[in-house]
């Protein structure tokens, strides 16, 4: 049976997605945090690969762009995928998974964003994401290694630190403060709970045996009023400090077509039931 090495496995979205994996009785392997394993130091990819071999990858680590965007944290995302990819030369896996980000779409034009939209980054997250799809496409290449890329939208669950508008909007209600509104609340967003990406990992990626990019997006978007609104169904009133009137109406939007075609009956959990699980947990 494979085993699965997350990588970056400490972080929300990792911790995660090894949990789904643990939780639906497979193997896997949760990366030593980078206290013990730095994949910052390059020296390390000999140590790394003794867990890379015949794994499947899932490469789920990184400063979030909400923690950092500065070009330093760029820098040690972009050497975290070559450290990896070192210790996948050494010992190649069966499979790399890539969580990467809408982020290196920057704000299209055009909607529906699909997988063919052009790839123009305005942070230096969206940057080092970009850079290290090529980097993985071009060495998967060359190892013959499949490669699946999901790229993620907004994502929001258990333990995301109150990042992002649906963590802060709940944390603000957890402790009963106001929250403050700077986006303009006509934008659309596409929101994904953390446990469809564990879902995904296992259900989509075993399809895929050659390079394929995909957006894990749920192709339902809401404006953030509308995400306000079913958040006051579900736990009730909340104080909003609106100073969102100057923002600008900034819309994502996505077409799943190309998901679809992979997994036809992958179904993404409802808004409404994931806001209900995120406020439970």
């Amino acid at each position: 049976m494979s085993r699965y090495l997350i990588v970056g496995a400490s972080g929300f979205i990792g911790q995660a997605v090894y949990r789904g994996i643990v939780d639906q009785g497979l193997s896997a392997i949760a990366l030593p945090h980078s206290g013990e394993l730095d994949l910052c130091d390059p020296h390390n990819a000999q140590a790394l690969s003794e867990y890379t071999d015949r794994s499947i990858v899932v490469h789920a680590a990184g400063i979030p762009r909400l923690v950092s965007d500065e070009f330093g944290a760029l820098q040690r995302n972009l050497q975290i995928s070559d450290t990896l990819l070192k210790a996948c030369s050494v010992k190649p896996p069966e499979r790399i998974i890539f969580l990467s980000s809408v982020e290196v779409y920057g704000y299209p034009e055009t909607l529906a964003v699909t997988e063919n939209t052009a790839i123009s980054p305005i942070t230096n997250y969206g940057i080092g994401k970009a850079t290290a799809e090529l980097m993985l496409k071009r060495w998967c290449a060359d190892c013959r290694v499949p490669l699946v890329c999901f790229r993620l939208p907004g994502i929001f669950g258990p333990n995301d630190r109150g990042r992002g508008f649906i963590g802060s909007l709940a944390e603000c209600i957890a402790t009963k403060s106001r929250f403050r509104l700077t986006a303009n609340r006509e934008s659309l967003r596409d929101y994904v709970y953390v446990e469809d990406i564990a879902r995904a990992v296992m259900e989509i990626s075993p399809r895929i045996s050659g390079q394929v990019v995909l957006n894990l997006a749920s192709g339902i978007s809401y404006t953030l009023d509308e995400i306000m609104v079913i958040m006051q169904q579900v736990v009730g009133s909340f104080d909003i400090d609106d100073q969102s009137k100057e923002a600008p109406v900034q819309h994502i939007k996505f077409d799943n077509t190309k998901l679809r075609r992979f997994a036809p009956e992958y179904e993404f959990i409802e808004l409404e039931q994931a806001l209900k699980n995120y406020v439970r947990d």
